[in-house]
């Protein structure tokens, strides 16, 4: 099952917290994930994505770890949130060589 927005499971939490002030926190998969988030709000994706497909938003650190429950799960909303950004991008034509194959 999927989680909420909202608060980010506590190993998130403390492995997002466990960057040193000495590290390079661009690599920080807490840190990328979070910019990410903020662009994917930015294309609305709550209104295009979460809500045609009736699921459940995720936390923004939902893809920096992996889940250890439904892994299969993740992925997958992970290859749909891609194939909806190739969408997004490459308009109608990404749509009909969907539909054709």
């Amino acid at each position: 099952m999927m989680e909420e927005e909202g608060e980010a499971p506590d190993r998130v939490q403390r492995q997002s917290r466990n960057v040193s002030a000495g590290s390079e926190p661009a690599m920080d998969p807490a840190v990328q994930m979070e910019l990410v988030y903020d662009k994917l709000c930015m294309l609305d994706y709550r209104e295009k994505f979460i809500k045609p497909k009736a699921i459940k938003g995720f936390h923004k650190w939902y893809f920096a770890f992996p889940l250890t429950k439904t892994p299969s799960l993740q992925f997958n909303l992970f290859l749909d949130l891609c194939a909806w950004l190739m969408a997004e991008i490459s308009g109608a034509f990404f749509l009909s060589l969907k539909k054709k194959n």
